[in-house]
């Protein structure tokens, strides 16, 4: 970001009193990511940049209607991304040109980006209504399965 001349802010220094100035917030910290997506306009899930981590959850932000760029390496999410990709919600990532391809796209065309986020959202929902579902027919495995 700094290569590119972006102002950013690291989330453990949020408490600068010039943090609303800042147009990228830059989050290095745990836990604070599902109050965040709300407020996000396009999210980047950087954990599946790296091998061997299997990825972060990229429903979070779908689920909040926000587009989602996620990296290579979403094995432990492969289910969702698939979902998103599909939808035309969510996009894979190698590098910092196609991060900002990507990102740009969605930032310069504010209908194609809400649509896109309404369409995560739905793939997010229905991924919900999987579980729930399974859960459903474990539930009934269980009980017919009891004396």
């Amino acid at each position: 970001m700094r290569a590119a001349s972006v102002s950013y802010l690291r989330a453990s220094g949020a408490e600068d009193p010039n943090a609303d100035d800042v147009p990228v917030l830059l989050l290095d910290t745990m836990g604070e990511l599902q109050g965040l997506y709300r407020r996000a306009t396009v999210a980047f899930v950087g954990g599946s940049m790296f091998a061997g981590r299997g990825g972060q959850n990229v429903a979070e932000p779908a689920a909040v209607s926000v587009p989602v760029l996620f990296g290579p390496y979403h094995e432990n999410q492969r289910t969702m991304a698939s979902a998103l990709i599909a939808a035309e919600a969510g996009g894979i990532v190698s590098n910092a040109d196609e991060f900002i391809e990507a990102g740009a796209r969605w930032l310069r065309d504010e209908s194609a980006r809400v649509e896109a986020g309404a369409r995560g959202r739905a793939a997010a929902e229905k991924a919900g209504g999987g579980v729930r579902d399974t859960l459903h027919h474990l539930r009934q495995l269980v009980l017919s399965a009891s004396p």
